[in-house]
């Protein structure tokens, strides 16, 4: 027993030997005898702009509504300030439509998305219509803006549905935007697939 606890206190001390060999050392590189963490900070900062924010998910939404009037001609309506934009075809609406969309977290399939709802829902859209968001990377969970299943899901009660063909995304910027392609006025989350 006393070998094993040996043997055992042995390879630990090997372990964390290889593993505080293997960092970059942080140096001194000012001669005031304190380390430049700087390089350390920027390394740690890229890595978390690449992937997404590691902590303090979900983002601080606060609740918000924006309405804006839908005509049954061809246009863009512009909802928080461009952030979410709906484009009509002529004819997408059967009437002149005032349409109102909210934007807080919602909780779908056991996790907290970005989630909008349209106050009009159900409305159909016939030519489709598309919808494009644009948000912060922050708004994303941890790694999202590289995962291929990042995408627009139809909220079905409280489980993610149907996730909508997308049909352009980009990262730029520190900023995120999706387009796909929406025949009605539903409910929808930005998500990864669980």
């Amino acid at each position: 027993m006393h070998r094993c606890r040996i043997a055992l206190a042995f390879a630990l001390v090997l372990a964390l030997t290889s593993a505080i060999t293997a960092c970059e050392p942080i140096e001194d590189t000012d001669g005031s005898g304190a380390a430049d963490v700087s390089t350390a900070d920027a390394r740690g900062d890229a890595l978390a702009d690449a992937l997404g924010p590691d902590a303090g998910w979900p983002p601080a939404i606060d609740p918000a509504s924006d309405t804006q009037l839908g005509t049954t001609e061809a246009g863009t309506l512009s909802f928080f300030d461009g952030q979410v934009l709906l484009t009509l075809q002529a004819g997408s609406l059967d009437t002149d439509t005032s349409i109102t969309m909210t934007r807080s977290i919602i909780q779908a399939s056991g996790k907290d998305w970005v989630g909008y709802t349209f106050g009009d829902h159900g409305i159909p859209l016939d030519p489709r219509g598309e919808l494009t968001l644009t948000v912060p990377v922050a708004w994303l969970p941890a790694g999202a803006a590289v995962n291929p299943t990042l995408g627009i899901y139809r909220l079905d009660g409280v489980r993610l549905g149907a996730q909508l063909q997308t049909a352009s995304s980009s990262v730029s910027g520190g900023r995120f935007t999706i387009t796909v392609s929406i025949e009605s006025l539903d409910d929808f989350v930005l998500a990864t697939n669980p």
